[in-house]
């Protein structure tokens, strides 16, 4: 997980972009559940996703999308929307 720092405030946040190949650490760092994801457009190709628990209920992060941890607190963010509000912070 990286560290970033969400523009214009201190608050700080650890997220990582969901792929096949971290999927089951990521699983394990939030306690969710791996799902495997069919394209409605082509039935024979798959995604890798993770249904994750959150204040408001279960959420899907999908393959390609940050799984965000701020607080205790976790979250799906897209691509666009998260590097748009968050800068990598060493």
């Amino acid at each position: 997980m990286q560290r970033y720092v969400k523009k214009g405030t201190e608050r700080i946040a650890y997220a990582t972009k969901l792929t096949p190949g971290n999927i089951k650490e990521l699983a394990t760092w939030c306690e969710g559940q791996v799902v495997v994801e069919q394209d409605a457009l082509n039935s024979g190709t798959t995604f890798v996703g993770l249904n994750i628990f959150t204040p408001e209920g279960m959420k899907r992060v999908s393959q390609g999308e940050y799984l965000v941890k701020m607080g205790d607190e976790f979250f799906a963010a897209k691509p666009g929307s998260f590097e748009n509000r968050y800068e990598f912070s060493p």
